[in-house]
């Protein structure tokens, strides 16, 4: 980072959820603090933490920053939001107040981005502010850039699925006799899943 940028304001981070998820994204905001900061041009600086319990040990989070009131994370003024809490409610709620407040959010929530993921576009779009949610997708691989970007980062071809690839069935699998061979193989190597209830078709 130069001169110019270590002058520079540090994006302020709040973050919503400090489970197994949570934790881990902390970890490596810490972790990987200079190498971000050369990226991005300035520093990142973790300023408030939402957890249901806040008398929960949290390794690697400062006790200092977490805080039970979830309004006031998704208020607290940062540029940047991490959503890790899970579910639709109050979830959503709070992702809409920050992006009201002016925050840019980061999402794993695939239920709500299944559920309500047009109208958080919407809401992004209307207080002028980004929504993304790579990480709520195939298990945080790092699929929509390269959907957005196809031939930079992928050639499409058949071949059997790999350690990275993950597919979703809908509620009612078909019997295993009649998946198809790659889907055999990822039944057998845990990479199928079924839909999880607020993605699948009503």
């Amino acid at each position: 980072m130069s001169e110019r940028d270590k002058s520079a304001p540090p994006v302020r981070i709040a973050m919503l959820g400090a489970g197994t998820v949570g934790s881990s994204v902390a970890k490596l905001l810490a972790r990987h603090q200079h190498d971000l900061a050369h990226r991005v041009g300035a520093g990142f600086e973790l300023v408030a933490v939402g957890v249901k319990d806040i008398n929960k040990p949290r390794v690697g989070i400062a006790q200092s920053l977490l805080t039970q009131d979830l309004e006031s994370v998704a208020l607290s003024g940062a540029d940047i939001l991490i959503e890790v809490m899970g579910g639709i409610e109050p979830a959503r709620s709070l992702i809409l107040s920050a992006m009201e407040a002016g925050a840019s959010v980061v999402t794993a929530n695939k239920a709500l981005m299944a559920e309500d993921g047009a109208a958080l576009y919407a809401a992004a779009e209307r207080f002028d502010v980004d929504l993304y949610f790579e990480a709520a997708v195939a298990g945080a691989i790092p699929l929509i850039r390269a959907l957005l970007d196809p031939n930079k980062y992928f050639r499409l071809g058949h071949g059997p699925l790999g350690p990275g690839d993950v597919q979703q069935l809908p509620h009612h699998p078909k019997p295993r006799s009649r998946l198809d061979p790659r889907q055999r193989r990822a039944h057998k190597t845990s990479f199928l899943q079924q839909l999880p209830p607020a993605q699948r078709r009503r």
